[in-house]
C-alpha cells in the first residue's frame, strides 16, 4: 500500500508539477494511502476513481479562471453520466456468478 502511495504522488508530479515552490509531496502520499485503502476496503474501480478525482480536487485546487469554469462543469457531467451510464448497463446485463467447488 505504501508503494501504491508512493508511485500516485510521483506520478501525481508528473503529470502536474506544482505552480508554487511548496511541493505537494506529502499531500499525495497521503492521498494514495487514502485511496489505496478505500480501493482495499471496496474492491470497487469506480468509486475509487471518483474518491480520487475528488481528493485532487480538494487538496490541489486549481483556480483556472471563469472562462474555463462551463469547460469544467460539462466535463464533469460528462464523466459522472458516463460512469452512471457503465453501471447501469453491466447491473441490466451482467450477473455475478457464484462458482460452487466441487466436492
Amino acid at each position: 500500500m505504501v508503494i501504491t502511495a508512493i508511485l500516485f504522488s510521483l506520478t501525481s508530479l508528473a503529470h502536474t508539477p506544482p505552480a508554487t515552490m511548496q511541493s505537494p509531496l506529502d499531500r499525495s502520499i497521503l492521498l494514495g494511502i487514502v485511496i489505496a485503502l478505500f480501493f482495499f476496503a471496496a474492491r470497487d474501480v469506480y468509486a475509487t476513481a471518483l474518491v480520487a478525482a475528488t481528493g485532487m480536487a480538494l487538496l490541489f485546487p486549481l483556480h483556472p479562471g471563469a472562462a474555463f469554469l462551463p469547460g469544467i462543469t460539462l466535463s464533469a457531467v460528462l464523466a459522472v453520466g458516463a460512469l452512471l451510464g457503465v453501471h447501469a448497463y453491466f447491473s441490466l446485463n451482467y450477473a455475478t456468478v457464484i462458482v460452487v467447488p466441487d466436492r
